[in-house]
């Protein structure tokens, strides 16, 4: 294979080699653009359901878009009829790697989870399950828009479980198949593997939670069904049993992500997310950047109003023409509606201009640059968006409007949400009867999310909450 054309690239050499093929690192021929090829191998290539399976990654990948899952450039099939994929190329080590030298700092754990944590939201609000989460398939690299930060990508979506599958899609779990890998799997997994939700890959996460604090995973033996039935019956150490500096708002977290049963874990992604928000929060507050100074390492740095308005500036003095810029999120409160409280980055629902990632690159500032979910665009976003009074000359910003921010916020309604939707409240109020119409336009499932809102803002309202009740049930 060495040396042979796919599509446009030629092979340079074997990467990596698994049970469903082979990777290889590849050169567009033309462009010089590095990527990774996957062979499917070619015992399996004449397999309809192995084949179906192999091509899940890329309509998943291509379902999500999200930054944090390596991109996938293109597919096909090479002579003699095995399928390939050509992927982005990544430099850098798995998290199992990462993890053979020691422990993680606290920061780097929170900030790696909740990377991790995003991308599986965004996954799960395409009815995608990845079911095979595990230190091997989490990729770390360089950060190119958090200088000295690392960037965790998700990969190997070939197992996902895609909840409402497209046309095309063949393959089913058959009844006694084992799919994921025994060490991370959820008991329902273990037991069931076709009846199983996103509240799995909640488990699966919780299991790689643990081990990046404590450098073990929770449960381990001598063969897979030992392993398999610890998952089903035996309960955890307590992670704080291995690290004496473990916050226990943290442990609280990854002790329910593995709770046996389903219903007794977080509900979704969104409230693991939103959990671990709360403890990097905390540790903030009460770590300042002079504690942090023997170890170098802190909690990430935020940003107010007058800093995000630095760096916008220099973007626009680095800027030759005009450039449309998204913001939504806590940038996009700070500077039109009158929040206070810092962002860690700016987001966008839409792709970045190439130039804006070029200037900031070279501005002073280093606020990060991140595509936001493009799964929470609220109905008729679009035709609602203002464009705020800012001093630019190129920079033509848009941000949401205040009611389709709130709605943004309310997927996780964490601690730092709720605040930033009161400080816009009291800037300028918002109106109950505006926020439960749009909610009824949207329908979407955060009605419980609303209703506490709603109850935060305004205090008691039992006819508002009456109301989005009725919304939650239909």
């Amino acid at each position: 294979m060495i040396g042979r054309t796919i599509g446009n690239y030629e092979v340079q050499r074997l990467i990596a080699e698994g049970g469903m093929g082979k990777v290889y690192q590849a050169t567009h021929k033309a462009i010089g653009r590095q990527a990774a090829v996957k062979v499917l191998a070619a015992s399996d290539a004449a397999n309809p359901e192995t084949v179906s399976r192999f091509l899940t990654e890329a309509r998943a990948v291509n379902a999500i878009r999200h930054p944090n899952i390596v991109q996938i450039f293109d597919s096909g099939m090479i002579e003699g009829g095995a399928p390939y994929l050509v992927m982005e190329y990544l430099e850098g080590e798995t998290l199992t790697q990462a993890l053979s030298r020691g422990g993680l700092a606290l920061d780097e754990v929170l900030d790696w989870a909740g990377q991790i944590a995003e991308t599986l939201v965004a996954a799960h609000a395409q009815h995608i399950v990845h079911r095979d989460l595990k230190p091997d398939n989490l990729f770390v690299v360089a950060d190119t828009r958090r200088q000295d930060r690392k960037q965790v990508k998700v990969l190997d979506f070939g197992i996902a479980k895609l909840q409402y599958p497209c046309q095309g899609q063949l393959h089913r779990t058959r009844t006694g198949a084992l799919l994921g890998t025994p060490l991370y799997m959820s008991p329902e997994q273990c037991l069931h593997p076709r009846d199983i939700d996103a509240r799995s890959d909640v488990y699966s996460f919780g299991v790689i939670l643990y081990e990046m604090v404590t450098g073990r995973p929770p449960f381990d033996g001598d063969s897979v069904y030992v392993v398999m039935n610890m998952h089903l019956n035996d309960p955890p150490a307590p992670p704080s049993s291995h690290r004496d500096d473990l916050p226990p708002r943290l442990e609280a977290t990854i002790l329910q992500a593995l709770a046996k049963l389903p219903t007794q874990r977080q509900q979704s992604m969104a409230e693991v997310l939103s959990q671990l928000e709360e403890v990097q929060e905390s540790l903030a507050s009460a770590v300042g950047r002079e504690a942090c100074a023997p170890t170098g390492r802190c909690p990430p740095r935020t940003f107010g109003r007058d800093e995000i308005l630095a760096f916008l500036t220099e973007i626009d003095d680095l800027l030759t023409g005009p450039v449309v810029m998204e913001i939504v999120g806590g940038a996009a409160a700070l500077l039109a509606y009158g929040a206070e409280s810092p962002t860690k980055d700016i987001n966008s629902f839409s792709d970045f201009d190439k130039r804006i990632e070029r200037a900031a690159a070279l501005t002073t500032q280093r606020i990060p640059l991140r595509p936001a979910l493009g799964h929470s665009v609220p109905r008729g976003y679009d035709d609602r968006r203002v464009r705020p009074d800012l001093p630019f000359r190129h920079l033509a910003v848009w941000v949401p409007d205040r009611y389709d921010i709130l709605f943004m916020k309310a997927g996780r309604a964490s601690a730092h949400d709720l605040r930033v939707l009161a400080e816009i409240h009291r800037a300028r109020p918002f109106d109950v009867d505006i926020i439960i119409d749009r909610y009824n336009d949207r329908a979407t499932p955060f009605g419980a999310s609303v209703q506490h809102i709603i109850q935060q803002l305004f205090g008691p309202m039992p006819n508002a909450v009456r109301r989005i009740d009725v919304l939650t049930r239909f």
